[in-house]
C-alpha cells in the first residue's frame, strides 16, 4: 500500500481509498472501497466498489510446463480461497462491484458492468452474478450458484455469450481462427469440488452459439466433460461441429509428469483451412506460404493422436503427433509454370515429423496418374525435401506439354503431329520449402516408354524417352530402334533455359518429310542461344528411300547414295543464314545458299549439275508470294511437265516465275530455243503472263498469252507442240490456236481448239476405227504417209477436270470425222461418239446442191454414206464400236428405214391393242 488511505467509522463502516494490490500475475486498482461489518459477529455484511481496474500480466519467458504448473497451483489455491470465502460469508451478506475494466497485455480491454455475490437465508447457498452490457466483456451474463453438501461444494451456472478468449492459451484453433472474438457460447455448467479442493467432476453444456463475424460460422453440438484430480485432467468427452466439420477429442493431461495422451477425430477439413488452424511457428514460413498458395481439396476422416510431453504440444512440436487421413479431390501446383495436379485421391500419414501421402489416382495436364507417393522427411529441418514418385499414362504429346512453355520459341509441336501411348515413371523433388532465405526450386524426372510412337505420320515403333527438368534446365533423351538402326534424340538447356543444344541421329520414316516410302538417315545438330543466335548443321542420307527420281531429265535411284548437306546460322529473331544447302549424288551436284528473313525464304544456286541442264535458279518463298527466276544455257523439263497443274491449291499464293534460257528440252528431246517465260499468278488469276520461243528444228514460233479474257496458245507447228508436251504423237505439222476463257460465274471455262493443214499418222485408235469401218485404203494411208486434214475445229467447255466436247469436225479430202463427248483429265478417261465420212470432199460438195443434197445425205449428215461409232476407255485400254448397218447404208436410206421402222412399230402396237380388246370383249 503506497498512498492508500483507510478510515474506520464507529458504526462498522470501513472506507479504503486508492487501494492497489499487486501480484506477479495481475494488479488491481480500486479508487474507493466500502466495507460494512456487523459488530456483533465481526463479519462483513456488505462490500461496495466502483470503477475498478484490473491489469493481467503474461510471463512469455517461462516454460509452458512451469506456467501450467503455476496455473494449476494457483487454481488449487483459488479453490481453497473460494471454500474459505464460502463458509466465511454470512447469510444476508453481499458484495457489489460495478464498472470493472480489465486489460490483457494490450491485446484488448474487457468491461464488466456489475458483479454481485451474496447469500440468502440459506447459509449453504451462495449466488454470484456477473453482467456486461453491449458485448464489451468476455461474456454478457454469468449466474453461479454454489451449494454445500457434506463439505462437497457443487457449482451450478449458466452463461450467455461466453467468449472463447478464455481458452486461447490452450487451443491453437481458438487463436488462429480468431474464435476468441467471433464465437460466443450460451449454456450451463456444473463443477464439484471435494474437501481437498480438487475438481472431481465437471461438465459444460453449450445450448447454442452466437457468431459476431461475417464469416457465417456455425459452431454447434458442443459438449465437454472433464475431471481434474492429482494434477491430471481427464477429457472424457469434448466434441463440437463447426460448419460442416465435426471434431471430437478424448484423452488425459498429467501436469505432474508433463505427459499427455490425446486422440482427435475430424470428419472433414478443407485443405486450405490448415493455413488458418495451424499456428505460426509450427512449420517454416516458406513451407506454410507454399502450402497455402498451392494446395487445395478436402481432408476427410482425420485421426490425430498425441503421446508425449505437454511442452512439445504447446510449443508446436510435431514429434509426438501422428496424423492419419484421407485426401479427397485434392489439387497441388508445384510451380507457377505448370498446371495443377487435379482430382488427387489418396491417404495421408504424418508421424515423427515425417509426411507421407499415398496417391491412389490423380490427373496432371494430360497424365492419368494411377499410383504414387508424396514424402517429406523431417518437416522441422531447413534442408527437408518434398519428394513425389509415381507412375502415369498419357499420350505422347503429354511428355512435351510440361516443357512446352520452355520450348515453344525453339520448336512448336502440336497435339496432332505426334501420337502413341506413353507409360511413365516419374519423380519430383521440391527443395527449400523450409528455408527462409532460398527460393523454392524443383527437379522433375520422367522415364517413359511410348508404344506405337508416330511423329508427323511416320511410325517410330517403340520409343523410350528420359526427361529431366527443373526451374532452369532441361535434359531430354530419346532412343529407339527404327529400320534396325538406333534413332537417338538429345536436347539440353543451359544458362537458366536460355540456351539450347540438340541433336538427332538415326533413320527416320520418309513419311515424316513427305518423301514417300522408305527411310532417310539424319545426322543433325543445333545450338540456339539466348539472343536467338546459333546454328543448325547436318546431313540427310537418302539411300534407303523407296523412290526413284526422273526430274529435269535426270534418271536416278536414291540408293545411289544421294545426300542433302546443310549448314545454317541463326542471326536473331526471324533471321536465318543458309551457308550451305547441297544435294549431291550420282550425276547430281546442286549447291544453294541464302537466308530466311521475316518468314521469307531466299535461295540462290551456285551450282546446278544435272545431265542436260546448265542453268542458275533463284527462289523467294513466303506468305505473300513465291518467286522463281531461272536463267542459263539449257534446262530439261521433259520429266516435270506431268506435274504442272496437279496442285491448283498452291495458286492461292501469289506466284512469279521468270525464265530466260537458251534451250528448253521438252518431251521426245524436242528443243525450244530462245525461251522466255514471265508468269504472275494470284489466286488463280495469271493475267499478263506470257511465254515465247521457237522450235530449234524448224524455227517455228510458239506464243502463249494469258489475258483478262483467258488463255491463248499459238504454234506454227502443232504436231511438234503436242509431242513436246507429251499429249500425242499422231499430229504432224499444222498451225494450232487454242483459246480458253476465264472462269465464268458457274465455274466453267469455254474454249475452242483449231488446227489447220495437218496430217494424222500412226493413230492407233483412229486406225482401229477405220479398220472396223471397212476403209482399207485410208487405213494404209494413215499407217504410211498419213491422212491430210485441212481443218479441225473443236468447241468445248471445261469444269472441275472434265472437258465436254461439242460436235467437232476434222475435215479432209479423203475423210471427215465428227466427235462429241467427255474427257476426264484427272482420270485420263474418255467417252466419245460421232461419224466417219469417207470421200469427204465429194460428200460435202453434194451436200451443197439444193434439195438434192439434203435428200442424199438425209439432212442430218455431211455425207451420203456415214459410219456411226462410239469409243471409251483410257490411253491404254479402250473400246471402239461401229454400227455395221450404218456403215453400208446411205444416209437417205437410213433415214427412210428409220421412218419405216417407226411406222411398223406403231402398226404392231395398234394390231396388238385391237386383238387384246377383242379377246377381253369376248370374255
Amino acid at each position: 500500500m503506497e498512498s492508500t488511505s483507510v478510515i474506520w467509522h464507529q458504526d462498522g463502516k470501513l472506507v479504503i481509498t486508492d487501494l492497489k494490490i499487486t501480484n506477479p500475475d495481475f494488479t488491481i486498482e480500486v479508487p474507493e472501497l466500502f466495507v460494512h461489518f456487523k459488530l456483533s459477529s465481526k463479519k462483513f455484511s456488505q462490500v461496495l466498489a466502483d470503477n475498478v481496474h484490473i491489469y493481467i500480466k503474461r510471463e512469455e519467458s517461462k516454460e509452458i510446463t512451469s506456467v501450467m504448473t503455476e496455473k494449476m497451483s494457483s487454481t488449487k489455491n483459488l479453490l481453497k480461497t473460494i471454500r474459505k470465502f464460502f463458509f466465511y460469508f454470512n447469510a444476508d451478506s453481499r458484495i457489489k462491484i460495478t464498472n470493472i475494466a480489465i486489460n490483457k497485455s494490450m491485446e484488448g480491454e474487457f468491461f464488466i458492468d456489475k458483479v454481485y455475490v451474496g447469500k440468502g437465508e440459506d447459509f449453504n447457498v451462495l449466488d454470484i452474478r456477473v453482467h456486461t452490457k453491449e458485448g464489451k466483456g468476455f461474456l454478457d451474463d454469468l449466474s453461479i450458484t454454489i451449494k454445500n453438501r457434506n463439505n462437497l461444494l457443487n457449482f451450478y451456472g449458466t452463461f450467455y455469450n461466453l467468449k472463447l478468449g478464455l481458452f486461447n492459451e490452450f487451443s491453437t484453433l481458438v487463436k488462429s481462427y480468431n474464435l476468441d472474438k467471433e464465437i460466443g457460447f450460451k449454456g450451463n455448467f456444473s463443477i464439484r469440488i471435494n474437501g481437498k479442493d480438487e475438481v472431481v467432476d465437471g461438465n459444460i453444456y453449450v445450448l447454442n452459439t452466437e457468431s459476431h463475424s461475417g464469416k457465417n460460422l456455425a459452431l454447434t453440438n458442443v459438449n465437454v466433460n472433464l475431471t481434474y484430480s492429482d494434477e491430471i485432467i481427464s477429457i472424457k468427452n469434448f466434441h463440437f461441429k463447426l460448419n460442416d466439420t465435426y471434431l471430437s477429442l478424448i484423452g488425459k493431461m498429467n501436469f505432474g509428469t508433463n505427459h499427455a495422451l490425446l486422440r482427435v477425430n475430424i470428419s472433414k477439413l478443407v485443405a486450405k483451412d490448415l493455413c488458418t488452424y495451424v499456428p505460426d511457428g509450427l512449420v517454416n514460413n516458406e513451407f506454410r506460404k507454399w502450402y497455402c498458395n498451392n494446395i487445395d481439396g478436402n481432408i476427410i476422416n482425420t485421426i490425430i493422436s498425441f503421446n508425449g510431453k505437454i511442452d512439445s504440444l504447446i510449443n508446436d512440436d510435431l514429434s509426438g503427433i501422428v496424423i492419419v487421413a484421407d485426401i479427397e479431390n485434392g489439387s497441388v501446383q508445384f510451380d507457377e509454370d505448370f498446371e495443377r495436379v487435379e482430382n488427387l485421391n489418396g491417404e495421408l500419414t504424418l508421424k515423427d515429423n515425417n509426411l507421407k501421402i499415398i496417391v491412389n489416382s490423380a490427373k496432371f495436364q494430360n497424365f492419368n496418374i494411377d499410383g504414387g507417393e508424396i514424402e517429406m522427411q523431417s518437416l522441422n529441418k531447413e534442408d527437408s525435401v518434398l519428394t513425389i514418385n509415381g507412375q502415369a499414362v498419357s499420350d505422347a504429346y503429354g511428355l512435351y506439354e510440361p516443357i512446352k512453355f520452355k520450348l515453344d520459341d525453339m520448336m512448336k509441336i502440336t497435339r496432332d503431329s505426334i501420337g502413341g501411348i506413353a507409360k511413365s515413371v516419374f519423380s519430383f523433388h521440391i527443395f527449400n520449402l523450409n528455408a527462409d532465405d532460398k527460393k523454392v526450386d524443383f527437379l522433375a524426372k520422367f522415364h517413359s516408354e511410348i508404344d506405337n510412337f508416330v511423329a508427323y505420320n511416320g511410325s517410330l515403333g517403340k520409343y523410350e524417352i528420359k526427361l529431366d527438368f527443373g526451374g532452369d534446365f532441361i535434359d531430354l533423351n530419346g532412343s529407339g530402334m527404327v529400320n534396325n538402326t538406333q534413332l537417338l534424340f538429345d536436347l539440353k538447356s543451359s544458362n537458366k533455359n536460355e540456351n539450347f543444344a540438340w541433336s538427332l541421329t538415326g533413320d527416320l520414316p520418309a513419311q515424316i518429310l513427305n518423301f514417300g516410302d522408305g527411310y532417310i538417315n539424319a545426322n543433325i545438330e543445333s545450338v540456339m542461344y539466348q539472343d536467338k543466335t546459333g546454328y543448325v548443321n547436318g546431313n540427310i542420307d537418302l539411300s534407303e528411300l523407296e523412290l526413284r527420281s526422273s526430274y529435269l531429265g535426270w534418271k536416278n535411284h536414291f540408293e545411289d547414295h544421294n545426300e542433302v548437306l546443310f549448314s545454317t546460322r541463326l542471326k536473331g529473331v526471324g533471321k536465318l543464314l543458309i551457308d550451305k544447302l547441297d544435294v549431291v549424288g550420282n550425276d547430281l551436284d546442286i549447291k544453294f545458299s541464302g537466308r530466311v528473313e521475316n518468314g521469307n525464304l531466299y535461295l540462290n544456286s551456285s551450282n546446278f549439275k544435272l545431265p542436260d541442264n546448265n542453268f542458275s535458279i533463284e527462289i523467294e518463298s513466303g506468305k505473300e508470294k513465291n518467286a522463281i527466276t531461272i536463267h542459263g544455257e539449257k534446262i530439261n523439263l521433259s520429266d516435270v511437265l506431268g506435274l504442272l497443274g496437279k496442285d491448283s491449291n498452291r495458286l492461292n499464293n501469289k506466284i512469279e516465275v521468270t525464265m530466260n534460257v537458251d534451250n528448253i528440252i521438252m518431251k521426245e528431246g524436242i528443243i525450244i530455243k530462245d525461251a522466255k517465260l514471265n508468269v504472275t499468278c494470284a489466286k488463280g488469276d495469271c493475267s499478263g503472263s506470257q511465254f515465247t520461243g521457237q522450235f530449234l528444228e524448224d524455227n517455228s514460233n510458239i506464243l502463249v498469252e494469258h489475258s483478262e479474257i483467258g488463255l491463248e496458245i499459238y504454234s506454227d507447228n502443232s504436231g511438234m507442240l503436242l509431242r513436246s508436251l507429251g499429249i500425242g504423237k499422231s499430229v504432224k505439222n499444222g498451225k494450232l490456236s487454242l483459246y480458253l476463257s476465264s472462269k465464268r460465274e458457274n465455274g466453267e471455262h469455254y474454249g475452242m481448239l483449231s488446227i489447220s493443214n495437218f496430217y494424222i499418222k500412226d493413230a492407233p485408235l483412229l486406225t482401229t476405227l477405220l479398220s472396223m469401218s471397212s476403209l482399207p485404203g485410208i487405213v494404209n494411208a494413215i499407217k504410211n504417209e498419213g491422212v491430210h486434214f485441212y481443218k479441225c475445229n473443236a468447241p468445248f467447255s471445261y469444269k472441275d477436270g472434265t472437258v465436254e466436247i461439242e460436235e467437232s469436225w476434222l475435215e479432209g479430202a479423203e475423210l471427215g470425222i465428227s466427235t462429241s463427248g467427255t474427257l476426264d483429265i484427272k482420270g485420263y478417261k474418255f467417252q466419245v461418239e460421232g461419224q466417219v465420212i469417207p470421200a469427204y470432199s465429194i460428200n460435202k460438195s453434194l451436200l451443197k446442191i439444193p434439195i438434192i443434197g439434203k435428200l442424199l445425205t438425209g439432212g442430218k449428215s455431211r455425207g451420203i454414206i456415214s459410219i456411226d461409232y462410239k469409243a471409251n476407255g483410257d490411253d491404254k485400254n479402250n473400246n471402239v464400236s461401229v454400227n455395221p448397218i450404218s456403215s453400208l447404208t446411205p444416209s437417205l436410206l437410213k433415214r427412210l428405214l428409220g421412218v419405216f421402222d417407226r411406222i411398223m412399230t406403231k402398226s404392231n402396237k395398234s394390231i396388238l391393242k385391237g386383238s387384246l380388246k377383242k379377246k377381253f370383249s369376248s370374255i
